[in-house]
């Protein structure tokens, strides 16, 4: 019945804590005080440990700060040593070169020195601490672990054989499985005995040597407390040692600097390189005519205030500064430096309606500018002589012989608009570019044309170009007397059964004649060339085309000249 007995309460054994929890602070009081205790020990290591380890990183820190700092003083000597050997730094600043060097080394040494005392004094030592930490932190959660383990296994053992007792007395047990009597309370209150005595021991024991765990726990604190101590300790008399040095060296530095005079330096300076010659920077004032360098100077050949299309004007157009120059350009601006007074004048006397002049209502009586208009006029400072980059809004070259024209646009003719066309080719009817420009009047618009077309026709060239080839008789003649073997040359009007075309840009004198085919150009009679002059070794009348392009199908012919 015995073993029976023990069986049943086996299987009580295994009842949660949470079921326990009432009963074991009923049982046990001070079982609550002790739980909340315990934790407090375990959180006083951890504690410790996170004050070593931030303790550690500053003391990395300051070890990387003053390796840093003796390292930029070693740069400092080695660039001052670099810039002593090309200008002579005790010439330049007053101060002995080896006095700086020997004071960059020396603070190179002092940063260096307290570095290896916090490096072995203080990084070492919190090292060893955090060590010691982490193995006090484990053992001591190690064996706090297996003391509350046993205990709490020893007490739910109690109030499961306690709840066993309660239902014998209460006759809800039985003797066995196959027995029908009840069991007798006598041997569980047996039991009972055997297991409150092993819970007393288990008890007592468990409270020794929590105890004795908690004291050791203040012997190991009173042992991180000296390190850290003697860790600080060190770190400062390291510190101090490092002061004491920099307050000498700085002493010394600053009473040298104190006897230096400040003009001193730049007095021996200028002796030496002679810096304020007063052959350099006393001569006389310089003046643009001086400068050797000799601008050609290009006129400006005409130039006036007129209109240029704008989007946002109320008008479409807004005013610009027009320029031509005797290099053939024709410039358009879009500042105009405020209203030119000249101009403004001039527009008003052309502007001006004559009464009983002969000129009807809406015709203008053009005046010519007086002298005062004109002086006026190359009196205002206009926007080119102001230029930062040599840019306009648009430029156009005059010197473009049949790729260019000046005319009067008939759907704007009555508000003296006329345009400027450029074109790709002589050829081409519609223009490349056209830039169109509003005169103030119409007497300002046909000046304006009637200059631009003059200006553009006297680009045009007034005689044929040189000829591109010889005459065969001039070969021939230069064979002869070279006595030379007979030579292979090209001759663009050799007959041949293929067609070969010959291409050039239309002029002024040979306006309707575009292209003309070698192959019958025996039967075609070919326009009179203008008279060529005496140097040319064509006369004119041959036959020789000569124009700006050539342009071949196939390949050029060979032809032999016997001598």
């Amino acid at each position: 019945m015995t073993s029976t007995a023990t069986l049943s309460t086996g299987s009580l054994f295994g009842e949660s804590k949470a079921r326990n929890a009432p009963a074991v602070s009923q049982l046990w009081p001070y079982s609550t005080l002790q739980a909340e205790k315990v934790p407090h020990g375990l959180n006083r290591l951890v504690a410790w440990k996170h004050v070593v380890e931030e303790l550690t990183a500053f003391a990395v820190s300051i070890e990387s700060l003053e390796k840093a700092y003796a390292a930029e003083y070693d740069k400092l000597a080695a660039r001052l040593q670099k810039l002593h050997s090309n200008v002579s730094f005790e010439s330049s600043t007053g101060i002995p070169f080896n006095l700086v060097q020997n004071a960059c080394e020396s603070y190179a040494e002092e940063h260096t020195r307290f570095e290896q005392s916090v490096k072995v004094a203080c990084n070492k030592q919190l090292n060893e601490l955090r060590v010691e930490l982490l193995k006090k932190i484990k053992c001591v959660k190690t064996e706090t672990d297996v003391l509350t383990r046993n205990v709490t296994r020893t007490r739910a053992a109690t109030i499961d054989m306690i709840t066993l007792h309660e239902k014998a007395k209460a006759r809800r047990v039985n003797a066995g499985p196959r027995d029908k009597q009840f069991m007798d309370p006598w041997l569980t209150e047996r039991v009972l005995y055997k297991q409150l005595r092993t819970m007393i021991a288990v008890e007592n024991s468990y409270q020794g040597q929590m105890a004795a765990l908690l004291k050791n726990l203040g012997e190991f604190d009173e042992k991180i407390v000296v390190g850290l101590r003697r860790v600080a300790v060190d770190f400062l008399t390291a510190r101090e040692l490092q002061c004491t040095a920099f307050a000498v060296l700085l002493a010394n530095a600053k009473g040298f600097l104190s006897e230096i005079e400040t003009q001193t330096p730049f007095e021996t300076y200028v002796t030496e390189t002679g810096l304020l010659d007063a052959s350099a920077w006393e001569s006389a004032p310089k003046r643009i005519r001086d400068f050797p360098y000799e601008i050609q100077e290009i006129k400006v050949i005409k130039q006036s205030v007129m209109a240029r299309p704008y989007f946002w004007s109320r008008t479409g157009f807004t005013q610009a500064l027009y320029v031509v120059t005797d290099s053939g350009y024709l410039h358009c601006f879009k500042k105009v430096n405020g209203k030119a007074k000249g101009d403004e004048q001039r527009k008003a006397a052309v502007n001006h309606r004559g009464v009983g002049w002969g000129f009807q209502k809406n015709q203008i009586a053009v005046v010519p500018p007086s002298l005062e208009m004109i002086e006026a006029e190359l009196a205002e400072v206009p926007v080119y002589d102001n230029l930062d980059a040599p840019s306009t809004f648009f430029s156009v070259c005059l010197n473009n012989s049949g790729r260019i024209s000046v005319n009067v646009l008939a759907d704007k003719s009555n508000l003296s608009v006329f345009a400027i066309d450029i074109y790709k080719t002589p050829r081409d009817k519609n223009p490349l570019k056209r830039y169109e420009i509003k005169a103030s009047n119409e007497a300002e618009m046909i000046e304006w044309i009637t200059f631009l077309n003059e200006k553009i026709e006297s680009y045009l060239p007034q005689s044929p170009p040189q000829p591109l080839f010889s005459a065969s008789h001039v070969i021939k003649e230069r064979l002869e007397k070279k006595q030379s073997p007979p030579l292979e040359l090209e001759n663009p009007f050799e007959e041949s059964s293929q067609e070969e075309t010959l291409k050039w840009e239309t002029c002024e004198d040979f306006t309707g004649i575009d292209e003309i085919t070698v192959a019958d150009h025996r039967h075609r009679k070919l326009p009179e060339l203008p008279s060529v002059p005496s140097t040319s070794p064509v006369p004119a009348g041959t036959g020789t085309i000569v124009g700006r392009t050539y342009t071949s199908s196939r390949k050029k012919p060979e032809i032999i000249i016997d001598g």
